[in-house]
């Protein structure tokens, strides 16, 4: 069963008078592969944060259907090795998925009274990581390397999908030529570039405008 929530979406996607195309992307994925995300040094990234996000809205968007689980009816089954390729007997399913949820629900309210004390989110929502997803906006120019590790069937199912989703924004997307200034190509991802080179944030039409300088800082 493919994960619903898994995701990617093209932010910006340049060309360089060169031809090197930068594209930056929001990705989201379970937080469980956050560490194998970051592997990958060709990439650049900036992730949500646990010690960020308040612990009510992230019970909330929880308590709202957003929550990892695995697919217990796919390729589960332990084995030697990093890879999974059989199932589950069919009278454990049920079990194990149970036992999941149970996790769950346990995590939620041990974050619920860990909250009422008075503990920094920083640490309450460590107890939610397991079953939470994470967005991460990540940019890059090579993609060979990461294609060839992850859009393959030895890689961690999640991360598999993942690849999947990036490889199909980056194909439906069109790069832009970038925008130069002072002789350099500039790629400002979450900025719309006017003609007479002022600029705003494209996620907030009605946001104060910024001098091009001002976008560098972000």
């Amino acid at each position: 069963m493919a994960d619903p929530f898994i995701s990617a979406a093209v932010i910006a996607d340049s060309v360089s008078r060169d031809g090197v195309r930068i594209t930056t992307l929001e990705i989201v994925f379970p937080r469980i592969i956050l560490a194998e995300v970051n592997t990958h040094r060709l990439l650049s990234k900036s992730s949500a944060s646990s010690r960020a996000i308040p612990v009510a809205k992230r019970i909330a968007a929880m308590d709202a259907g957003l929550v990892y689980k695995p697919d217990f009816e796919g390729a589960v089954a332990n084995k030697p090795g990093m890879q999974s390729t059989d199932a589950l007997a069919d009278d454990m399913i049920g079990p194990a998925k149970m036992i999941w949820d149970n996790a769950l629900m346990e995590a939620l309210e041990h974050a619920r009274q860990l909250n009422s004390t008075g503990c920094h989110k920083q640490f309450v929502n460590r107890l939610l990581e397991p079953f939470m997803y994470q967005k991460t906006v990540v940019t890059a120019t090579e993609w060979d390397n990461f294609f060839k590790l992850r859009d393959h069937g030895d890689a961690e199912p999640s991360f598999q999908a993942l690849a999947g989703k990036i490889w199909e924004a980056l194909v439906a997307s069109v790069p832009q030529p970038a925008l130069v200034v002072d002789g350099m190509c500039v790629h400002l991802p979450y900025y719309d570039v006017k003609i007479d080179g002022v600029i705003k944030p494209f996620t907030d039409a009605t946001g104060p405008e910024q001098a091009l300088e001002g976008a560098f800082l972000v």
